[in-house]
């Protein structure tokens, strides 16, 4: 089978995402890559190749569902009061006789004068804009309802963590979708695009973005603005439960001896449920990864039977009761996670719904319920010093295995510390892991 020739070597953090950011936070970022060769091939490519996650994928087909929608609605509720009022918005008038026969009996029913001042006509003529504007409105938000419909059945009856924080964080995009609809109607010459610093809610953009984020169970992937308003603890744009997906393709498909980005990935996952998790819990999250990955890999990466098998036993050890089971083991409380927690702007969305507030609470409700009748064995974890025997077990296994060359080897992942220590010390992470 062919080898695996790469050589991963640290490179220096591109200014733009980390030498900038407080030494507090840098410690949570992690280089996707580790490259060094010279400045355009290391950081810039590095900083180009974050952008290029986080741009529009064709053929954005929520933002397409909306402008439809809108469009749509925009014209046909345009056409109803045209005949209502019997003139346009611009105060046209529209003969009767021009009028479709089945809708002739509504000509002129709100009848006014367009360009008169008095009370009875202005009223009639913000009727007229308002009938128009209501029918965007109702377009957009039904689009938008429309393209999440089958997400939002799929999540109405959650019973694990990742299921809860799934729903929750869903719940959480539903006051975002109204706002969107309600800024979809004015025009470019009410100026609300550039209230967008002082008052996000009013922006079409802010509005709809956020509305699709928390709908989908993303995050804001920049570092620094997504960890205040989103909650996120990593620079991908994904959710804990979302994220806990891509890991497990990562590592199945990934090639290297080393995925050198589990450590972000780690913390991307449970720091949104759990804030600054120590280091010893990160490596312990990631050992329980790594050691399955060990089971199916092969130098030079995995055949598509082994990463059907890999991808199948992750998915049952990181999602549903397997996920619960984990983070137990490796001393962290389900219970105590905290669902649906995405930072500003998910604390705004719980101004107008408390569904996502609901959601935690039946969530405890549910867990205590499910494990009142655990095995023994783990009813037994204190969470705190089980764990560290099943780290030093965890690692003397690997030892053994790794000074018996007749057994497969296991490759620990470094915590976040030695990565850092290693893009910092211009240390390849194969003498750190040496």
């Amino acid at each position: 089978m062919e080898t695996n020739t790469n050589v991963h070597t640290p490179i220096t953090p591109a200014p733009l995402l980390y030498s900038q950011l407080p030494e507090s936070m840098r410690h949570t970022m992690m280089v996707r890559n580790q490259r060094n060769a010279g400045l355009i091939n290391g950081p810039v490519l590095d900083t180009a190749d974050w952008m290029s996650s986080v741009f529009n994928t064709p053929p954005s087909r929520h933002r397409l569902y909306c402008a439809m929608g809108l469009t749509v609605s925009l014209i046909i509720g345009g056409e109803v009061m045209r005949v209502l009022t019997g003139q346009n918005l611009q105060g046209v008038a529209l003969p009767k006789e021009d009028v479709t026969s089945f809708l002739k009996p509504l000509h002129g029913l709100m009848k006014y004068d367009y360009h008169a001042l008095d009370n009875k006509n202005s009223w009639m003529k913000i009727a007229h804009f308002g009938g128009v504007s209501l029918a965007g409105f109702t377009g957009a938000f039904l689009a938008s309802k429309l393209y999440f419909q089958k997400r939002e059945d799929s999540l109405r009856h959650p019973k694990y963590l990742d299921e809860y924080e799934e729903s929750a964080t869903f719940s959480q995009g539903k006051p975002w979708g109204t706002l969107a609809a309600i800024t979809a109607v004015p025009g470019a010459s009410a100026g609300f695009t550039h209230l967008a610093p002082v008052v996000p809610f009013l922006n079409y953009g802010v509005t709809l973005g956020n509305r699709f984020m928390l709908s989908s169970g993303f995050k804001i992937a920049a570092p620094g603005v997504g960890k205040f308003m989103s909650n996120s603890y990593s620079t991908y744009k994904f959710g804990p439960s979302k994220l806990i997906d891509y890991m497990i393709n990562y590592l199945c498909e990934n090639k290297d001896d080393i995925p050198v980005q589990l450590p972000e990935i780690a913390r991307g996952i449970l720091g949104p449920w759990f804030g600054d998790v120590a280091d010893d819990k990160i490596q312990a999250f990631m050992t329980e990864a790594m050691t399955i990955r060990e089971k199916h890999f092969r130098k030079g990466g995995m055949l598509p039977e082994q990463q059907k098998a890999c991808k199948k036993e992750l998915t049952a050890h990181f999602h549903k009761d397997g996920l619960e089971q984990t983070l137990l083991k490796i001393g962290l409380d389900p219970k105590s996670a905290k669902i649906g927690d995405n930072g500003v702007i998910g604390k705004f969305s719980e101004i107008f719904e408390k569904e996502s507030v609901k959601l935690r609470n039946d969530y405890a409700t549910a867990y205590d319920k499910r494990h009142a009748d655990l095995p023994e064995e783990i009813k037994a974890i204190t969470l705190e010093e089980p764990v560290r025997k099943e780290s030093l077990s965890s690692r003397n296994a690997i030892s053994q295995l790794a000074a018996e060359p007749s057994k497969q080897k296991i490759r620990a992942i470094p915590p976040a510390s030695f990565v850092k220590k290693a893009m910092e010390s211009k240390v390849s992470t194969s003498q750190i892991l040496a």
